[in-house]
């Protein structure tokens, strides 16, 4: 069905099997209120299990070996509120105990919102030298993971005092000038193409 407030976990305990126990769960944590299968931390960390990996909410939360237990996010961000890393894990077991958890960003469209300072700018076009630098360091930070995404997506947030911020805007904003063929920056470290999905 599309909507189960009720709890899933309520009442329940699991019986361990020998190695690591994990489960599995489509739920809405720490959100009593919740029309999907709303449960608690603490109902999770007493049901038993060595962990909980959770689908529903769309960005992943920090897994360690020691706690492998929240939300593994979706496997690439699926619209561009979903900014960040995007992947899925893997978990290594040795000795019957989990050892490590990596993340593996391996989405091929990443999204990512930056706050660019038009302050003292003297030209417009200053705009585009400030983005760039910001994405010469976004850009070494991607070149540097296990498989750097084939394009970024910005949303872009003009802030700061100088008489220049429509023109800027205007110059950055693909709606206020035509679809662009050519992307804002090309990647040096990651390859990826960056292009501006809006600008405010």
């Amino acid at each position: 069905q599309a909507r189960a407030a009720d709890n899933p976990l309520a009442g329940q305990w699991f019986e361990r099997a020998p190695g690591v126990n994990l489960g599995l769960l489509h739920c809405d944590r720490d959100q009593s209120r919740s029309q999907h299968a709303p449960v608690t931390t603490s109902e999770l960390e007493q049901a038993g299990l060595d962990g909980w990996l959770l689908g529903h909410i769309h960005r992943p939360d920090q897994l360690t070996p020691d706690h492998p237990c929240g939300y593994l996010g979706s496997i690439t961000g699926l619209d561009p509120t979903e900014t960040g890393s995007h992947g899925p894990w893997l978990l290594g077991i040795e000795a019957g105990k989990i050892v490590s958890v990596e993340h593996w960003a391996l989405a091929p469209l990443r999204w990512e919102h930056l706050e660019v300072d038009l302050s003292g700018i003297e030209q417009p076009e200053e705009a585009k030298n400030r983005l760039v630098q910001m994405l010469e360091k976004l850009d070494a930070e991607l070149g540097a993971a296990r498989q750097a995404p084939a394009a970024v997506g910005l949303r872009i947030r003009l802030v700061g005092c100088t008489r220049w911020g429509a023109k800027a805007a205007e110059l950055l904003d693909p709606q206020l000038q035509g679809d662009r063929e050519e992307p804002i920056f090309t990647g040096t470290n990651s390859s990826a193409d960056y292009f501006i999905d809006r600008v405010e």
